[in-house]
């Protein structure tokens, strides 16, 4: 956990001095894309290795998939209405 609040805070201090190549800065959007797939796969590695989850995956199946859906679609929401908040926050700043 530790290495990865140094790892937050290293990020924001090359990006607020504005040090980061402009080279990283256009791949930005494919690493953290890349990262998540990673994690993703990652996750179903450990959960199909898991043989209590295969053994009942009838049984958990449609509760897992339910919130499974359900968590993404909050995710989803969440970030919907904080992109317009800050677009509009940013909006209102440079109108000014």
């Amino acid at each position: 956990m530790v290495l990865i609040v140094i790892a937050l805070f290293l990020g924001f201090l090359l990006g607020t001095i504005k040090y980061v190549p402009r080279k990283i800065v256009n791949l930005r959007n494919a690493l953290i894309n890349g990262g998540v797939l990673l994690l993703v796969f990652g996750m179903g590695i450990n959960i199909g290795a898991n043989s209590q989850i295969t053994r009942n995956l009838k049984a958990i199946g449609f509760r897992a998939l339910v919130l499974a859906l359900l968590s993404s679609l909050g995710g989803m929401l969440g970030a919907f209405l904080m992109e317009r908040y800050f677009q509009k926050a940013m909006k209102e700043e440079s109108q000014k």
